[in-house]
């Protein structure tokens, strides 16, 4: 893409929809490609971008699309955003600059282009390596329309890999002719007054970090080599500094990026690692991705990001490459997504940011009750009056979630007391069984840390109860564990929460599942709470209000919605879903609750959008 002198690049999506009624094809060099473009451009007006889904060819999650028109999404692009410039991605710059097809070829270097661009500054020599990789980077000086399109965000900060200057010129061409500020190393923060915690455009002049150096900066090195890797980034600290701060407080969007630099791929695992220990913001990482296989979400989401399908262009004319032009829809379709209301419809993370903090709290408190309770245990253990006193103490204390009663077993898993609820009279509750081949008994004993179990069928009722274990002793001792019991339906949390939802979104569903893939409650009203189909002697179903453990596995097993969630990996705190059926697609938000291996979706149903394929998001 080319803007001819004395034109101007649309400075806006308005912009935009002016040049479609006129010759916006001179702006691109490919008039092919230019009527391409511009197709999809006209597809979102007709759809009526502002108010509908239709038009779009990219799922965006509502957060994403909120940072974007706030200012706060930085994105991150790589070698693949230059591919339509002519400049090379990793592997092929290397071997443009001279890299043997030996080394090449050799086993031991597949997909190790750090070690490859090593072994080659020793055979050409570490300064004749710079000077033909600027060579290189300057025989390319035209903006693709994705730099331009990047630059059409109008986001504060950005941050690169590339060497060349193509982004910066798209930038000072739709800005007024405003230069960004460019980073490469620490001495630049001085240099411009920036506070490396804190960066933020000055003067409507984007800061862009490159943090492997500019083709322009002739007084620096450009970072190839894995022995340069080594020095920069341990170097140049408070660049990187900056780039984690950077990836803990801004939505993080990375594009045209491959995600196979180890340092880049240690930054995030740093970052997530911060939130996962310390707590605070979640990061929020995307990742717009070609060719998306069926695990690919998967696989993004084990590593802490949510992976966006860019749309197959496999009509693309020739000479747009398919990836460029899915990859230019793709930020076209944010740009109309600043500009537009529509994916407000589909905005459920206020509703499940409350529901997780609210389960979260409330089997916080009641395992804080526990722990209290184990530790006064400990201080007196063989005392069976002042054991009793405590065990009575946190039944009531603990409420819903011991409303099965409070229990403590020694260390070989037989019942040393209990305190039950004076409704629960069945007389096999109070015997002396040994539980050491439950399930929670045995993590108990292998982890020796408290924890939220799954769901699991109970030996009285036969309904689903979930168990909240404190391990007595230490790493090195155990010493037995005090856990209580409750089914759902005394624990009353989760189905005020779903009926709060519902009540708000009554085509809706609200999903609790463990890491089982059982549900902990019925998802919408297929199954009520009720008496337990094995009632304990001498009991009422007062004290046994819950769902049957085999109707939920039933359920679960049946309702493909459960089971995608229940697969479903949550990168860092929340992933965004859509799983199209024949007649409808619904729309899922999800998150993990902590201290459990649980989680919480809330999922809608939306119009049947085409999003290019199967397994978007």
């Amino acid at each position: 893409m080319i803007v001819k002198e004395n034109e101007e690049f649309p400075e806006s999506l308005e912009d935009i929809r002016k040049y479609m009624d006129e010759d916006w094809g001179d702006l691109i060099e490919n008039q092919d490609s230019a009527t391409y473009l511009i197709n999809h451009l006209k597809a979102l007006k007709s759809q009526d971008y502002e108010n509908s889904l239709k038009g779009y060819k990219t799922f965006l999650p509502p957060r994403l699309v909120r940072a974007a028109k706030i200012g706060n999404l930085s994105p991150f692009f790589g070698a693949g955003v230059s591919i339509a410039a002519n400049i090379p991605t990793w592997s092929a710059l290397l071997q443009k600059l001279g890299v043997s097809d030996e080394l090449i070829q050799e086993p031991n270097l597949e997909n190790d282009p750090l070690t490859l661009a090593e072994l080659l500054s020793h055979e050409v020599g570490s300064h004749e390596l710079q000077k033909a990789l600027r060579r290189l980077m300057k025989t390319h000086s035209t903006p693709s329309i994705v730099h331009y399109l990047l630059a059409q965000l109008s986001q504060g900060v950005y941050v690169t890999t590339n060497y060349d200057t193509l982004f910066e010129k798209a930038w000072k061409a739709i800005n007024d002719d405003k230069e960004p500020i460019v980073i490469t190393t620490d001495s630049d923060f001085n240099k411009y007054n920036l506070d490396h915690n804190s960066i933020e455009a000055v003067d409507g002049r984007a800061i862009v970090l490159k943090i492997h150096g500019c083709a322009n900066k002739g007084d620096e090195e450009l970072i190839l080599t894995r022995s340069q890797y080594r020095r920069h980034y341990r170097t140049n600290t408070v660049l990187f500094d900056a780039v984690r701060t950077l990836m803990l407080n801004k939505h993080m969007l990375f594009v045209g990026f491959g995600h196979r630099d180890p340092e880049i791929t240690r930054l995030v695992d740093d970052s997530i690692h911060k939130y996962e220990t310390a707590g605070g913001k979640a990061p929020e990482y995307y990742s717009l991705q070609f060719d998306m296989k069926e695990k690919t979400p998967e696989v993004f989401a084990a590593r802490g990001m949510l992976a966006l399908k860019s749309p197959v262009s496999l009509d693309s004319p020739e000479g747009l490459d398919y990836r460029t032009s899915g990859l230019a829809k793709s930020l076209i379709d944010i740009c109309g997504a600043m500009n537009s209301s529509a994916h407000e419809s589909l905005d459920i993370d206020e509703e499940l940011d409350s529901s997780v903090s609210s389960l979260e709290k409330t089997l916080s408190t009641a395992m804080d009750k526990l722990t209290q309770a184990a530790e006064e245990i400990e201080l007196d253990f063989n005392n069976e009056l002042f054991v009793q006193s405590i065990l009575d103490k946190a039944l009531s204390d603990i409420g819903q979630l011991a409303g099965q009663g409070v229990y403590l077993l020694r260390r070989n898993g037989v019942i040393y007391k209990t305190s039950i609820p004076s409704e629960l009279k069945d007389p096999k509750r109070q015997s002396e069984k040994k539980l050491a081949d439950r399930f929670y008994v045995q993590q108990a004993k292998t982890f020796k840390e408290a924890f939220v179990s799954d769901s699991a069928e109970s030996v009285f009722n036969l309904n689903s109860t979930i168990f909240m274990c404190k391990p007595l002793g230490d790493k090195t001792n155990y010493k037995g564990l005090l856990f209580c019991a409750a089914q759902v339906g005394e624990w009353k949390k989760p189905m005020d929460l779903k009926d709060d939802f519902l009540k708000a979104h009554p085509e809706a569903s609200f999903i609790l599942v463990d890491s089982n893939g059982i549900v902990l409650l019925a998802p919408n009203k297929e199954m009520e709470i009720g008496s337990p189909r094995n009632m304990p002697v001498n009991e009422s179903g007062d004290g046994n209000q819950g769902y049957d453990y085999a109707s939920l596995h039933r359920i679960s097993r049946r309702d493909k919605l459960i089971t995608r969630m229940w697969q479903n990996i949550v990168p860092v705190r929340q992933d965004d879903d859509v799983y199209n059926l024949s007649d409808l697609d619904i729309y899922s938000v999800v998150s993990e609750i902590r201290g459990t291996r649980w989680k919480l979706a809330l999922s809608k149903p939306i119009p049947k959008v085409n999003y290019g394929d199967k397994n978007n998001a």
